[in-house]
């Protein structure tokens, strides 16, 4: 198959997980807070939240698993790829095994270490448990996903995680419609379905790599020493992410109370979607990329950025300046338990999280560049710096103004935009010996799109009035097609618009 045709595979099948992973959020978020009550649901991001404190560690090993065993299996060096693969897996077993006990002794007490619901307690501690368990049996499964990325062949990856997805949502449901309403129910969900796409994707790697060997005879301590001199890096960056955004719904729970840190995980269950979304489009492109440098090939590899970069904010900027201008209207026909203060709330915070997005979106492939390139240390410490100062100045505000939650949301967000402007774009190109301005170019572009884009929607909501979801799809539908006509006339050369289409007529065609 193509390269061509199967990009445009791999980015159907990205863009499809992603619609539906927002569509059962869409439909379970409200049903689920109806049986449960308001002031539990949040406790489920605050869950994963922790899973993710625990990942900022793992990710050194992990982290770098997929790129040296597919500069490995492309060069055809199946041994070394079978080193790298069978290494890591029984390290990660070794973490399992670490963790399972840490983990029941940290759920036991779990009212020692955040603020849990009164009348919920049992409920949320299980919560945590299920989301932990799933979180653990994890680390050796994900090691699978190499097999997939290593091939070329993310559609597979997709499929499995979509199945995956449609799993957990069947779980939750029947139980709450069979059984007393449970927050843990979530848990469960997600621990089976966990299960069940390890299962999967195993069985691509049987598919797609039967050259690779994995066994306990080859592993090696050099493999797994390699991978964590640079995986580290990887790992240090992720801690600094979860100083910028990650501690936020904690700090919410700790000190100011449980309903703010309600409230702001629902804020943030949009924007982490479209995160995701973001970041699925351009790990669309790191199995190209990532090829392209193994093969020695600098203007492959930048024209294959370059576009990755446009085509990623082509998708994306689209509903994230969306969110931004009907933001409220969609949460209160959404979250229909929320007051009408809570909306107003709920929208201006998802607002302040989804912000550095409106520029991201134009920058998120760059992040791949470093990893490909395994130039880690300088954007890592840039991003430390930036985290430790997000904690700080929160602290501050939190205690010398009235700003509250508004501070947890927005400090991280003002210092991501600085980041993302001044230094991503930079250090990218220079990682790869480029001129500074090389990936400022598609920025720009992307910009300029984003301004008037915003001030289109901003028309056609004042013109056109929301009450029903009716209204909201049209005027959204209206909203879309416009911005996209927008954004691809301004963001794309003559020659990219070609390029563009052909990727889209490919997925039309299947």
């Amino acid at each position: 198959m193509g390269k061509g045709k199967q990009l445009s595979i791999n980015l159907l099948t990205q863009l499809v997980s992603f619609a539906l992973n927002l569509g059962i959020s869409f439909f379970l978020t409200p049903y689920v807070i109806e049986f449960i009550g308001k002031d539990v649901y949040g406790f489920v991001s605050l869950a994963n939240n922790f899973t993710g404190y625990v990942s900022a560690f793992t990710v050194a090993l992990n982290g770098m698993l997929s790129r040296y065993v597919t500069i490995a299996f492309n060069k055809k060096d199946y041994e070394s790829a079978g080193k790298y693969f069978s290494s890591v897996l029984i390290a990660n077993i070794v973490i399992m095994i670490i963790l399972l006990p840490v983990s029941v002794i940290f759920v036991a007490n779990l009212g020692n270490f955040i603020n849990l619901a009164a009348g919920f307690e049992i409920d949320i501690k299980l919560l945590f448990a299920l989301v932990f368990i799933s979180f653990i049996i994890n680390l050796p499964g994900c090691c699978y996903n190499s097999a997939t990325y290593a091939a070329n062949r993310l559609d597979l990856s997709n499929i499995s995680n979509m199945l995956g997805s449609v799993l957990r949502i069947a779980v939750i449901i029947i139980m709450l419609l069979s059984l007393d309403p449970h927050v843990w129910y979530v848990g469960l969900g997600s621990l089976i379905s966990t299960i069940f796409v390890i299962i999967l994707n195993k069985h691509y790697k049987r598919k797609l790599m039967p050259q690779v060997k994995i066994s306990f005879k080859l592993f090696e301590w050099r493999s797994v020493k390699e991978l964590l001199s640079t995986g580290i890096w990887n790992s240090i960056n992720q801690m600094t992410q979860l100083l910028l955004t990650g501690l936020d719904l904690i700090i919410a729970n700790l000190f100011i109370s449980v309903t703010s840190m309600n409230l702001l995980s629902y804020a943030k269950m949009i924007p982490t979607q479209m995160l995701s979304l973001i970041a699925t489009i351009a790990g669309t492109f790191a199995p190209t990329m990532t090829i392209a440098y193994a093969n020695n090939s600098k203007e492959g590899f930048i024209k294959e950025t370059n576009f990755a970069i446009k085509l990623c904010g082509f998708l994306c900027s689209v509903p994230t300046i969306g969110l931004i201008v009907f933001g409220e209207d969609f949460f209160g026909l959404w979250l229909k338990a929320l007051s009408a203060d809570e909306i107003h709330l709920v929208a201006i915070l998802s607002i302040l999280t989804i912000l550095p997005n409106v520029f991201s979106v134009y920058i998120y492939p760059l992040y791949t560049v470093n990893t490909v390139t395994a130039k880690l240390k300088i954007p890592v410490l840039v991003s430390a710096v930036m985290g430790v100062a997000n904690i700080v100045i929160v602290f501050i505000l939190i205690q010398t103004t009235n700003l509250g939650i508004y501070a947890v949301a927005g400090v991280s967000s003002i210092l991501a935009l600085g980041r993302i402007l001044i230094f991503v774009p930079v250090y990218a190109a220079h990682s790869i010996n480029a001129n500074y301005i090389t990936f400022y170019k598609p920025l720009i572009r992307g910009i300029i799109s984003s301004g008037i884009m915003l001030l289109v929607f901003i028309l056609i909501r004042n013109v056109f009035g929301i009450n029903d979801w009716v209204s909201f799809f049209v005027v959204c539908g209206i909203s879309a097609i416009l911005g996209y006509i927008i954004v691809f006339t301004i963001v794309f050369s003559r020659d990219e618009k070609k390029k563009a289409l052909s990727i889209f007529k490919n997925k039309v065609k299947g």
